[in-house]
């Protein structure tokens, strides 16, 4: 490209240009391959299970929410506060504490 008598801001501003139409395109491509993969596996497994899915279910409105509450809980210090277990109330049906068993590294309910 220098040799064609482009500037560094010609160059830059044509690697970015690159950079964001081929991860535009590969974003388009992965959602319209996974789209395809997934209503092809609900039609093939929906033959094995005893409850057939009618079609993909699409789940927009419970992402952002479930995504606030992964990162909620991967923060180090907060994850099961008295805040965290009165927004997860509603989420979940029981809450119940655990212990875990060093030697036999199993998790069991706490019995109160």
């Amino acid at each position: 490209m220098r040799a064609l008598g482009a500037n560094l801001g010609h160059l830059c501003r044509f690697l970015f240009a690159e950079a964001a139409t081929i991860g535009g395109l590969s974003l388009v491509i992965g959602a319209v391959v996974g789209v395809v993969l997934a209503f092809l596996l609900v039609m093939l497994l929906g033959v094995i299970f005893t409850i057939p899915a009618h079609g993909l279910a699409l789940p927009g409105l419970e992402l952002p929410g479930l995504a606030a509450l992964v990162v909620l809980l991967v923060l180090p210090g907060s994850e099961w506060n008295d805040h965290t277990q009165s927004i997860l109330r509603s989420r979940a049906a029981d809450i119940y504490p655990l212990d875990f068993d060093e030697k036999n590294r199993q998790t069991a309910i706490r019995k109160d």
